[in-house]
């Protein structure tokens, strides 16, 4: 590995009570610390990112997140009517999806950077990515940045101070791509756990919604319908128990059917909270994203730092497919001038 894959920075809240590490590998969140409590599992060295067990831990996720059906873009783009993709989705019965960018995917890209900023509510770093036209079959030059700040905030109930990690997205078209438009969705791949070992038993799960997009069984896809998990509480927020082998839940929830293509303009929204009576440790996830696929954390290696179903994925995202789906494809193309945005943040506070 390079000396710049190899980089890590770390961002330090104001009371000196929390921090994030993140790796210039994959723009990766190794670390998540907040009052000595791990809330982001991953592994011990930088290079075990790259092992084939590793189930994209902490990772920005790229050109575009989640399975593209066939491995195929199958709408007209940048005048051509499809595009050939890297074929690595394990996890699907049947099919041959694109899962994550695939292998050649962001996760596995050293940013440069990163631009540091400091103001008296925290810090924030600035990853940069330069991404050429036709990298792992996607046409389009396009420069992406992954935005880490690290802030507290007053507290409102409880004994400690409200730490709030915030994900932020951009990617643009260059203005000298050879071509006129490209497709961009990016989520970011951390696990979290706000339990002490790191499992998710016993932890208290509440959910925004019990909407998802519903797939194809075999292929994971979704079939272009918006249906409800039954056996997931339908009034927001309701507690939902995890125990040590149920619920078992990998799906992508819509929050919305509304997306503007740079959804920072809208209002951070709560959709997941998680609560361990163990450690009296709560975390809130909000987004501006329409959508977000959480699991359990069944494909979790037995790894070090990592166990299965030992945190949840909280990934905020665009519909899964959604170059696609020509109802949904407005969420994911950028033509030049546009820009692509999200936000998304993790607070965590203590009983």
């Amino acid at each position: 590995m390079s000396s710049s894959s190899e980089k890590l920075t770390t961002l330090t809240s104001p009371s000196g009570n929390a921090h994030v590490t993140i790796a210039n590998l994959g723009a990766t969140i190794v670390d998540y610390s907040v009052n000595g409590h791990r809330v982001v599992l991953g592994f011990p060295n930088v290079e075990d990112y790259l092992q084939p067990t590793n189930a994209y831990a902490g990772a920005t996720i790229g050109r575009v997140s989640n399975r593209i059906k066939d491995a195929k873009l199958s709408l007209p783009l940048a005048g051509k009517q499809s595009h050939h993709l890297d074929s690595n989705d394990a996890f699907a019965s049947k099919g041959a999806s694109c899962l994550h960018g695939g292998t050649d995917g962001f996760h596995t890209k050293v940013f440069e950077g990163p631009a540091i900023d400091k103001t008296e509510e925290g810090s924030t770093a600035t990853f940069t990515l330069r991404s050429p036209h036709m990298e792992a079959g996607f046409p389009g030059d396009i420069t992406v940045k992954a935005i880490y700040s690290l802030t507290e905030s007053p507290s409102t109930s409880g004994s400690g101070t409200p730490v709030s990690l915030g994900v932020e997205y951009t990617a643009v078209l260059d203005a000298n791509s050879p071509v006129d438009e490209a497709v961009v969705a990016l989520t970011n791949h951390s696990y979290f756990t706000v339990s002490a070992p790191s499992t998710n038993t016993g932890t208290e799960l509440r959910l925004a919604t019990n909407s998802i997009l519903e797939v194809n069984s075999d292929t994971l896809i979704p079939n272009g319908k918006i249906g409800q998990r039954p056996d997931l509480p339908s009034g927001a927020f309701a507690p939902i128990t995890i125990t040590d082998t149920e619920p078992i839940i990998d799906n992508c929830f819509v929050l919305t059917e509304d997306c503007s293509l740079d959804t920072r303009q809208s209002l951070l929204k709560p959709f997941a909270k998680l609560y361990h009576p163990s450690t009296g440790l709560h975390l809130e996830a909000s987004t501006t994203e329409p959508a977000f696929q959480l699991t359990t954390g069944e494909s979790l290696a037995v790894a070090p730092g990592l166990e299965k179903r030992g945190a949840f994925a909280l990934e905020a995202q665009r519909f899964v497919n959604a170059v696609n789906n020509p109802e949904w494809v407005g969420q994911v193309k950028i033509g030049k001038g546009d820009v692509w945005g999200s936000k998304t943040t993790y607070k965590v506070w203590r009983d």
